[in-house]
């Protein structure tokens, strides 16, 4: 195996090496998740709006919204993942008129109603 931190330890930054401890590169998350391709990261593949190590507090431009909702009402939402390494998530808000800090999406996380369920390896149609 590698040594820890060495060039050969390709998930030192990984979360699930240090739960709650990894770091934030963007409060709206960077396009591959690494400045760099490959390695400890995963590969973006560059699109009209964002190249690989973009950050999305930075790239993604304000637009109108395609959906509104109402303080208080509950709505379905979905989540996947493609390689799961354990941990867990949250869907968290920004006041527009606030700048996009990882603090500012820390002071308004949503949380969970009613039941939550795993789908393991559905099939498409399914």
């Amino acid at each position: 195996g590698a040594a820890c931190g060495s060039e050969e330890d390709w998930y030192y930054y990984s979360p699930w090496r240090a739960p709650g401890a990894a770091p934030v590169f963007d409060a709206c998350g960077m396009a591959g998740g690494t400045p760099v391709a490959g390695k400890f990261g995963g590969h973006y593949s560059a699109t009209a709006h964002a190249k690989q190590g973009d950050l999305g507090s930075k790239t993604l431009r304000k637009a109108a919204p395609s959906v509104t909702w109402t303080a208080g009402q509950t709505v379905e939402v979905a989540w996947t993942v493609l390689a799961n390494h354990g941990g867990g998530y949250q869907y968290r808000l920004c006041r527009a008129s606030e700048p996009l800090t990882e603090a500012c999406f820390q002071r308004l996380p949503l949380r969970f109603v009613g039941r939550q369920s795993l789908l393991w390896d559905r099939k498409p149609g399914d």
